[in-house]
């Protein structure tokens, strides 16, 4: 589990740069630009933004709810269609 960790309101250049990588090692996001990144985390709407939904496997709620996250939706499911092949 993760230990060390630091809430932070704006990136460093090398923080950005190891977002950017972790961004390459994942199928969803590998083409997206360091530019497409850096413009996400500039984009002026974000202050504004009123909720965070996040998907994680089970053995990382523990850390995630130290950040405010929660399992308790009250009466929202997570629903999911795959498309017939």
């Amino acid at each position: 589990m993760i230990e060390n960790y630091q809430i932070v309101e704006e990136l460093t250049a090398k923080q950005v740069e190891k977002l950017y990588e972790l961004y390459r090692q994942e199928w969803w996001t590998r083409e997206r630009s360091r530019e497409q990144i850096e413009k996400m985390l500039k984009h002026p709407d974000l202050p504004e933004v009123l909720q965070f939904n996040l998907q994680c496997k089970e053995e990382m709620t523990a850390f995630y709810e130290r950040f405010g996250f929660t399992r308790r939706l009250g009466d929202l499911f997570y629903m999911r269609r795959t498309a017939s092949r």
